[in-house]
């Protein structure tokens, strides 16, 4: 098993890049980067660890997310809310993102489990 992993992104002008490796054990999710370039970073991650970032110190691996629209002028990294199933809604440069499953000690939630044991409310920030 490898412990990195090349990520392949698109430019703006629809050019093909290559991301240098990535190495599992200290990569963490940029939050000023696109919602497409953080999702991309989660999937390559899987099956070791999804995309990492923290929240109020604590590490979080980010599982499976979706994307949406959203032009509020909030802060990048904040938590906006929870969609209808409870999982939570974080800003994004370009939009918003909705973590719909995390891995969390070698086991995968569904993203509402950050509200359900209160590691996560409104007005957060992931770092």
């Amino acid at each position: 098993f490898h412990n990195s992993v090349n990520l392949i992104t698109k430019s703006q002008n629809n050019q093909t890049n290559l991301m240098k490796s990535l190495k599992y054990n200290n990569l963490r999710i940029d939050w000023n980067k696109s919602g497409e370039d953080i999702k991309r970073i989660c999937f390559a991650m899987k099956p070791k660890t999804g995309g990492r970032t923290l929240l109020n110190g604590k590490e979080i691996c980010i599982w499976d997310l979706e994307l949406i629209n959203n032009k509020d002028n909030e802060k990048i990294g904040k938590v906006l809310g929870k969609d209808k199933y409870g999982n939570p809604i974080i800003k994004t440069i370009d939009g918003a993102l909705i973590i719909t499953k995390l891995l969390y000690n070698y086991k995968i939630y569904s993203g509402k489990f950050l509200y359900d044991n209160k590691y996560i409310k409104k007005d957060n920030y992931f770092a």
